[in-house]
């Protein structure tokens, strides 16, 4: 029998909204993210990787928040 480890990256969950799936374009591992404003899924991972963090609903910088 063999052992796998499944590894995956810290998730970037803000809140209630239901969340989504993001896989790394640099290790392949994936997260869970609930941003309504993801739109792309292929990304590299924000506090781990270097990718740009996710838009928390009610914090739009658009908006001046």
């Amino acid at each position: 029998m063999t052992i796998v480890k499944i590894e995956t990256l810290p998730d970037m969950i803000y809140g209630t909204r239901p969340a989504h799936k993001h896989t790394s374009s640099v290790s392949g591992l994936s997260w869970q993210c609930n941003s309504p404003y993801c739109e792309e899924m292929v990304i590299p991972h924000p506090s781990e990787e270097g990718g740009l963090p996710p838009i928390i609903q009610g914090r739009e910088p658009w908006k001046g928040r």
